[in-house]
């Protein structure tokens, strides 16, 4: 059974229910899942669709997705199915951290149920990349002291990149793909 567990550094900063919890989740899920089908030309009927992505550029006949994006929209419709799932796409709002960032990334990964991470990371700064490829615009920073936080599944990435979610004082602060080695002995503790 598919088992929804908080990222180690949100669970430990915030004490919320459970179903709190999966609400957030939940609108990640719908996030990334409405992302694949937007980068396809989709043009979305819902107010928060239209809120959220940029229906300007859409097509009457969008392109199919992907291979790639398929198996990542059927692994998400999966997990939306085992936790419940409802996000009201009549309402105007979806909390996203770091929407802004979101929408801008190039290869687009999937929040996952497991989460790891290198707690008051002493390495040098860490660039953050819109995709997981060199010269992709840098859109983000983990610096020393931050938290490092592995929790999307990255199927699909060339070999020796990762996607990082960085966290400063419990707060998520930047994302991004990064191809840096992150040496877990410059990690003040591990988490997950």
């Amino acid at each position: 059974m598919f088992r929804f567990l908080a990222t180690i550094l949100i669970a430990a900063t915030f004490s919320t229910q459970v179903s709190a919890q999966n609400w957030d989740y939940c609108q990640d899920l719908w996030f990334t899942r409405n992302q694949l089908f937007d980068r396809t030309g989709y043009c979305f009927k819902s107010p928060l669709g239209q809120v959220v992505f940029d229906n300007s550029d859409c097509l009457a006949n969008p392109s199919a997705l992907s291979l790639l994006a398929s198996r990542k929209v059927t692994q998400i419709k999966a997990m939306e199915n085992e936790l419940s799932c409802q996000v009201d796409t009549s309402q105007t709002q979806l909390f996203i951290p770091l929407m802004q960032y979101r929408l801008a990334l190039e290869d687009i990964p999937v929040i996952s149920e497991f989460a790891s991470g290198c707690l008051q990371w002493n390495g040098p700064p860490v660039s953050l990349l819109s995709g997981h490829r060199l010269g992709a615009p840098v859109i983000g920073m983990a610096y020393p002291s931050d938290d490092i936080v592995w929790e999307y599944s990255i199927e699909g990435a060339p070999d020796g990149w990762e996607f990082i979610t960085v966290y400063r004082g419990g707060d998520q602060v930047s994302l991004g793909w990064s191809n840096s080695v992150i040496d877990y002995d410059l990690c003040g503790g591990l988490a997950g």
